[in-house]
């Protein structure tokens, strides 16, 4: 049967565009195997990117990046831009202090190491008014797990009042802020934690909470302990320790009565 010209035309124009699609979809595959390889050579640096953070804290910086590998001037800035559960390595400044704000760790683990030759940077937890009851201090607030590391870093738990006519709270003075349930690990290392009168401590343990502590080459100066029970039951600590320091009323745990029982200290 004879094919007219108008249908031959229609032939021609299909076959066109069965093969434009044709093309298209080759494209598209080329294009996501190219995507798929590139992802597949830089996959160790995706891996990375969502398990450890880095950066460097400094207060003073004029101009911080604020992003992973770069500058911060807040403690609680950079944990905050790190994946959640990820290790969050923070380079601190020797001769520098750092006001510290209370901050989530949502569990990641922590990790502060001193940069430079000079004194050992120090952590100063903020005071605050919890509730117009008592006041507080800052800290790392852990929910559920996490673990902060102090390595040739110290800690000055001496901020002042915000009224002084309130009482401190006695479960908000830690530097791992207590809450029901967590599992926390802490390690100082060539730390000097300083304290006034009033009672405060790196981790409270109680209400089902667990702290596993390592405390070596350190001192604890004045009404300050490594690990305070808080009196709720329930809570246990493992405390190692070596090469401890303890003056003016500091101690490494605030309760001996519990060995074998909710204490383990070495």
């Amino acid at each position: 049967m004879p094919t007219s010209a108008e249908q031959i035309d229609e032939l021609i124009a299909a076959g066109n565009d069965w093969q434009a699609q044709a093309l298209a979809l080759l494209t598209d595959r080329v294009a996501h195997q190219q995507a798929y390889e590139a992802l597949a050579n830089n996959l160790v640096g995706v891996v990375k990117s969502q398990m450890e953070f880095t950066a460097t804290v400094d207060p003073d910086e004029v101009a911080p990046t604020n992003v992973e590998g770069g500058t911060f001037t807040a403690i609680h800035s950079a944990i905050n831009a790190a994946p959640a559960a990820s290790l969050v390595k923070l380079t601190l400044l020797s001769d520098k202090v750092y006001d510290l704000t209370t901050c989530t760790i949502s569990g990641r683990t922590v990790e502060f190491t001193k940069s430079g030759a000079g004194a050992n940077p120090v952590i100063k937890p903020l005071a605050s008014l919890y509730q117009v009851t008592s006041n507080v201090l800052a800290g790392f607030q852990i929910k559920t797990a996490g673990g902060v590391y102090l390595n040739d870093v110290d800690v000055d738990f001496t901020a002042a009042k915000v009224d002084a006519g309130l009482p401190w709270s006695a479960a908000l003075r830690g530097l791992i802020r207590f809450d029901r349930g967590i599992r926390v690990d802490v390690k100082l290392r060539n730390s000097y934690v300083t304290a006034g009168a009033d009672v405060s401590a790196i981790a409270d343990c109680a209400s089902a909470s667990i702290v596993r502590a390592s405390f070596l080459d350190s001192t604890f100066d004045g009404a300050v302990y490594g690990v305070h029970n808080l009196g709720v039951s329930g809570g246990v600590a493992i405390v190692a320790n070596s090469g401890v320091t303890t003056l003016n009323g500091g101690a490494i745990v605030n309760n001996a009565t519990g060995l074998g029982t909710n204490l383990l200290m070495s």
